[in-house]
């Protein structure tokens, strides 16, 4: 039987604190150095008396333990139900609306409670439909990083948006995820927003336009469409999408049963929200342009988008489609395979890809397509399907699915070597860096993460507890020649060794 590993995930936030995720547990630690505070007891008092003041808003998360571990206070959260930010990135953004909105509210109390502009200190709560922070300022426990806050609501915004892993410019329009006009025009008035209140009247603007469009389409389409027959099929089953991007760490697999004040004020599709497979919500965006329910464009618009871009068009395909819905994939994609994947639309052909991942077929969609494989490689991380990733490395030969198996099974050079033949995001900077350290190569992780504060900080973490490591050892054996006593060397030597053990293990994790 195939081992199962637990892989924890590390990463620096604000400035000088470091988050540890494993599971559904995370841990946010912060050297008492950098607080006001000296004592556990009058950074917990502190904590309290936030607590009382934001009692009533349902944008910050609290810690369900706090504790002194060393020279570094710890706070614990039991995160059952959340999602890393990037997981927004899977909703249609008609539904990233009603998320966005959180974001604001962050903003506009920002005065009273600081928080950090950073995508890792996000998440996105499933039980009630809300983003919410887990750092944030309070009395004892400054914000260690400065950012004006209206630079810092947009880039949050466009980076839900978007592929982007930093926004450092203007997005080009491939960024996006969904290219509509709508939602282009909207980051645009959102990029354009000159203070927190004009952002927020943006977002409050766009969604009462979907809303106005969507009752207008019911208006003119008294008689049930194929979208909506789609919906209200999928309003009754309970499936869990996978991610667009894999988030930084991910948590529970449980779909969230949604408060029924939220359903009735929030969602778009008849009140109820639709979590998907990754495929099944690309279905429900093709049919549902096929039938006018999300096409924003003017017609002269989209025929000649259709006339640039499609061979088959997309409504001629909703047959198919139907198969797909009602769970017959395979005989979906044994139709699409006669049609030929060349002689489908972008839309269609992702349409594809996806089912062909979903009914376990990743390698034919790497063939197909050898990018999709970043896409593939991430949905495996997110949901923590080791296995899996190495029995696709198994079937076909990609670069991407080489370096993380290469990551995982900790093979540094391999990962060194694949360095030029992948395109190197966030995550996978960090896993170069970490082949680096691990190798010694310590010239190459030093100019790899010299303009990013969270890698150089990776690096000084490595070196320090390398550095601790090895003083311990020397310790360990002055006690052994020094220690005439048998019974208290043995004791001195197996705590030395207990505390070396411990930081081996947090430098086999960088």
């Amino acid at each position: 039987m195939s081992e199962v590993r637990s892989i924890m995930q590390q990463f620096t936030i604000n400035k000088y604190g470091e988050v540890e995720v494993e599971q559904n547990e995370l841990r946010y630690f912060i050297p008492i150095a950098y607080t006001e505070a000296s004592e556990l007891d009058e950074l917990e008092e502190a904590y309290r008396r936030k607590g009382k003041e934001l009692m009533d808003s349902p944008y910050y998360l609290f810690a369900n333990n706090l504790e002194l571990v060393r020279n570094r206070f710890c706070f614990t959260f039991q995160l059952e139900e959340m999602k890393a930010f990037h997981y927004i990135r899977q909703f249609p953004f008609e539904e990233q609306l009603y998320y966005l909105r959180s974001l604001v509210e962050l903003a506009k109390n920002i005065e009273q409670t600081p928080v950090l502009w950073d995508k890792n200190s996000l998440l996105v709560d499933l039980t009630d439909g809300k983003i919410k922070t887990f750092i944030f300022g309070f009395d004892k426990h400054p914000i260690h990083v400065s950012q004006d806050v209206v630079d810092g609501l947009k880039e949050t915004i466009i980076l839900a948006l978007t592929t982007l892993h930093r926004v450092l410019g203007k997005p080009r329009r491939i960024d996006f995820i969904d290219q509509r006009e709508i939602v282009i025009r909207f980051a645009e008035n959102i990029l354009h927003g000159k203070s927190v209140s004009e952002i927020g009247r943006v977002v409050e603007d766009t969604i009462l336009e979907i809303e106005r469009q969507l009752e207008q389409e019911k208006k003119e389409q008294p008689k049930p469409s194929v979208f909506e027959a789609f919906k209200k099929k999928w309003n009754t089953k309970k499936e869990t999408a996978a991610t667009v991007e894999q988030p930084v760490w991910r948590f529970s697999k449980k779909k969230s049963n949604l408060s029924a004040p939220y359903e009735k004020k929030k969602s778009i599709w008849d009140n109820k929200y639709v979590y998907l497979s990754a495929s099944a919500l690309a279905l429900v965006i093709l049919i549902g342009n096929s039938t006018g329910a999300f096409d924003f464009s003017k017609p002269e618009e989209a025929k000649a988008k259709q006339e640039q871009t499609e061979v088959i068009p997309s409504n001629k395909l909703i047959g198919i489609y139907r198969q797909a819905i009602t769970g017959d994939k395979q005989k979906a994609l044994d139709q699409l395979e006669r049609l030929g994947f060349d002689n489908l639309s972008k839309k269609d052909q992702k349409v594809m890809l996806s089912l062909y991942e979903e009914t376990g077929q990743s390698e034919k969609a790497i063939k197909l397509k050898p990018e999709y494989a970043e896409e593939v490689v991430n949905d495996l991380i997110s949901n923590q399907k080791y296995d899996d990733l190495r029995t696709l490395q198994s079937k076909i030969d990609n670069p991407v699915v080489n370096f993380e198996v290469a990551f995982l099974d900790k093979k540094w050079e391999d990962v060194v070597r694949l360095k030029d033949k992948v395109k190197m995001t966030d995550r996978q900077e960090k896993q170069l860096l970490s082949a680096y350290l691990h190798l010694g190569r310590m010239d190459e992780a030093k100019k790899l993460a010299a303009e990013s504060p969270e890698l150089s900080q990776k690096v000084q973490d490595f070196e320090m507890k390398k550095k601790q490591v090895e003083d311990l050892r020397m310790q360990v054996q002055q006690v052994q020649k020094n220690e005439k006593d048998a019974k208290k060397r043995d004791e001195q030597v197996k705590k030395l060794n207990e505390q070396i053990k411990k930081l081996e293990a947090a430098i086999n994790n960088i």
